[in-house]
C-alpha cells in the first residue's frame, strides 16, 4: 500500500519532490528520496539497503532511536543526495525487492539480501559495502574465543548471541569499496579487501549536561553497562564475574537480557549491588538518570564497529572503559583494557574509582567534548560525504 497522500503535507514542508513514495510493505520501501537534491531531477540513482523504517519515521515527523542506528539510516540518503543521487531505500534483510531501474550505485549491508541485489546489478552499477561492525570472519572468531573463555570459567556452554550466520564474503569481494563504522583498527580487520574507508560513528543526541564535582564524588563506585543485544558478546558476563570481588561497587545494567544468560546468572543478578533496568526507547529519562549516577560506562566487547552506547554515554560525561575490539578511540580520557579478563576488569574498576576528583572531572569533560565533536551528526555526515567523494573519484 502506497502512502504518498498521507505524506503530502510533510513533503511540502521539507521541500521534497512529490514523486517520493513510501510502500508500506514489511519492511517498508522508500522510492525517489531527494530531500537534499539541489537540481531536480537528479542525473544519478542509488539504492541504499540498510534501515528503511527510520527514514519513513523521519518523513512522518517522528523518531525512533536505537543508539545511533536510526540516525545513520537517515543521514545516508541525504549524503547521497548531496552527491547528486536520487535514492531508493530498502531494509538490509529485504530479499524480495525488485529493481525498477538500473542504479549507478548500490550500497549493501550484511549478507542476507546480497544475492538478490547481485543478480539484479547492471554491468555499469558499482556496489559499495557498508559495515557497522568488524569483518564478519573476525567477528565470528572473536565471539568463539569469548564463549570459550566463558566455558573455561564456568564449565558450561551457552548459545552464541551475536554470531553472523549469513556469509558476507561475496559482498565484501564484489564491493568496489567498503565503508566501515569505527576507527582505523576496525578498518584493519578488512585488510584483505581493497578500498576500505573508516568513518567515526555518529551520535544524534542533543540533550546533555556536564557532571558536577558532587556527581563525580557520589558516582565513584557506580558502573553503567549499557549495550545492545548479546550479553556474552558485549562482555556482561565479565563485568558480573568481576563484581563478585567488588561488593561495595554497584553495577547498573541497561540492556536486553538473553533468557539463557539471565537464568544462569540469576543469583548474581539478584545481588543488592546489581540493578537491572528494562531497556526503553533511546534516549530516555532512565538513561539520563543513570548517566548522572555513574562515573564510568564499560564495554568489554569481543567485536564492535564502535559502540553507539559508549558514544552516548560519553556525551553525558561518562568515562569509557572499553576493549580494543570495541574499535573506538578513547584517547587519554578513557581506559583501553589491556586484555578482556575478569582480573583486568576488576583492577581497572578499582583504579578508576580512586582517581582524584580533579582527574575524574578532566576525563569526564574530555570524553564529553570529544563525543560532541568527533561523533556529532555534523562530523559523521561530513566524514561520510568526504569518503564517498573519494570513492567516486576512484570509480571513474
Amino acid at each position: 500500500m502506497r502512502i504518498r497522500s498521507r505524506l503530502k503535507n510533510v513533503l511540502k514542508k521539507v521541500n521534497i519532490p512529490s514523486d517520493l513514495e513510501v510502500i508500506r510493505s514489511n519492511p517498508p520501501v522508500v522510492l525517489n528520496f531527494s530531500e537534499e537534491i539541489k537540481e531536480y531531477p537528479a542525473k544519478k540513482r542509488a539504492l541504499l539497503s540498510y534501515l528503511s523504517q527510520p527514514v519513513v519515521d523521519s518523513l512522518s515527523g517522528g523518531t525512533s532511536v536505537r543508539f545511533s542506528n536510526d540516525g545513520l539510516a537517515t543521514s545516508w540518503p541525504k549524503v547521497l543526495n548531496k552527491l547528486g543521487y536520487t535514492v531508493d531505500i530498502i531494509n538490509w534483510d529485504d530479499c524480495d525487492f525488485k529493481f525498477r531501474t538500473d542504479y549507478d550505485l548500490v550500497i549493501g549491508h550484511g549478507g542476507i539480501n546480497f544475492e538478490n541485489l547481485k543478480k539484479q546489478l547492471s554491468p555499469t552499477s558499482h556496489f559499495i559495502y557498508f559495515s557497522t561492525g568488524s569483518y564478519w570472519k573476525y567477528h565470528n572468531a572473536k565471539e568463539k574465543e569469548r564463549f570459550e573463555y566463558f566455558k573455561k570459567r564456568h564449565g558450561i556452554s551457552l548459545p552464541n548471541d551475536r554470531f553472523i550466520g549469513h556469509s558476507e564474503e561475496s559482498a565484501n569481494k564484489l564491493a568496489s569499496a567498503i565503508v566501515c563504522l569505527g576507527n582505523e583498527e576496525l578498518a584493519a580487520t578488512f585488510s584483505s579487501f581493497k578500498n576500505v574507508f573508516s568513518v567515526p560513528i555518529g551520535s544524534f543526541t542533543t540533550e546533555y549536561r556536564k557532571k558536577t564535582k558532587g556527581d563525580l564524588e557520589c558516582g565513584r563506585k557506580d558502573i553503567l553497562f549499557i549495550a545492545g543485544a548479546g550479553n556474552i558478546h558485549k562482555g556482561l558476563d565479565l563485568v558480573l564475574d568481576a563484581l563478585e570481588y567488588l561488593p561495595d561497587f554497584r553495577l547498573h545494567i541497561y540492556t536486553f537480557m538473553d533468557s539463557e544468560f539471565s537464568n544462569y546468572y540469576k543469583d548474581s543478578l539478584a545481588q543488592p549491588n546489581v540493578i537491572l533496568y528494562d531497556f526503553e526507547a533511546f534516549p530516555s529519562d532512565k538513561f539520563f538518570m543513570l548517566s548522572r549516577k555513574c562515573n564510568v560506562a564499560i564495554m568489554p566487547s569481543c567485536s564492535e564497529g564502535s559502540p553507539g552506547s559508549i558514544v552516548e554515554s560519553m556525551i553525558q560525561g561518562l568515562i569509557p572503559i572499553v576493549s580494543h575490539e570495541s574499535h573506538i578511540d578513547v584517547d587519554d580520557f578513557g581506559v583501553l583494557l589491556k586484555d578482556n579478563t575478569v582480573e583486568t576488569i576488576r583492577e581497572t574498576l578499582i583504579n578508576t574509582s580512586v582517581l582524584p576528583i580533579k582527574e575524574l572531572r578532566k576525563r569526564s569533560l574530555a570524553a564529553q567534548k570529544t563525543a560532541l565533536s568527533r561523533h556529532s551528526k555534523k562530523s559523521y555526515e561530513k566524514s561520510l560525504l568526504s569518503v564517498m567523494r573519494r570513492i567516486e573519484v576512484s570509480l571513474k
